[in-house]
């Protein structure tokens, strides 16, 4: 009698199948989900952080503005100052310190002034008060136009400068200049948004203070 031996064939039922296949699928679509999960999530952040600049952006556009008209006001003031306008017209730098010290101490103090200047219309410093960087186009330009301007001037700090025309007697008188540090607009963001903020300046290599130069961005903070 001959024993036939057969050799068992492996194979794999039709439930192992359906699994195998479905747990493939759900893996497919798993990380799909996963994916597409991600990439929403990171779309979203970015679109939010977006809108979170733009709207503090326009905070500190708007504080910047208010503090820059706060000082055009004040500095249009000046020439009501009892014999400032007499001043001016002479162009003399004696006359109109006498004029203007006495009430430099309080413009500091209830103000928060920290410089001021007077020039004449051929744009001749007058006098000066405080440590003023005043950029000179500025004070061009408020001249030329015959209306109020304002500019940020960075070196070793940054400070705010606004410039109005000066009239005495119907004619041009000159242009008067004050000054306040950026650092009170920074302040009031803080106050207002509960966020800190800071400013970067870009530099040119020599300009490069060690303390605060940062070399990946070339700025100075």
């Amino acid at each position: 009698m001959t024993t036939i031996s057969q050799t068992a064939r492996r194979f794999l039922s039709l439930k192992w199948k359906a699994f195998f296949f479905t747990s493939l699928l759900l893996s497919g679509i798993f990380g799909g989900m996963t994916f597409s999960s991600n990439f929403y999530l990171k779309q979203q952040f970015e679109t939010n952080l977006q809108e979170s600049y733009q709207r503090h952006l326009k905070e500190i556009q708007a504080l910047v503005t208010q503090s820059a008209s706060r000082m055009q006001q004040l500095a249009g003031t000046v020439v009501a100052i009892e014999g400032m306008s007499a001043a001016l017209e002479s162009g003399d730098p004696q006359q109109i310190n006498r004029a203007f010290d006495p009430y430099w101490w309080q413009l500091q103090l209830d103000s928060g002034i920290e410089s001021a200047a007077l020039y004449s219309p051929e744009n001749t410093l007058l006098a000066e008060w405080g440590l003023p960087n005043i950029p000179e186009s500025l004070v061009e330009d408020t001249n030329t136009q015959e209306r109020p301007n304002w500019g940020v001037n960075c070196w070793l700090t940054c400070e705010i400068y606004a410039a109005v025309p000066l009239l005495t007697n119907g004619r041009s008188g000159g242009v008067a200049v004050f000054g306040a540090p950026f650092v009170d607009v920074i302040i009031d963001f803080k106050r207002v948004a509960d966020i800190d903020a800071g400013v970067a300046v870009t530099v040119d290599q020599h300009e490069v203070t060690t303390q605060r130069y940062l070399p990946n961005w070339n700025v100075n903070v």
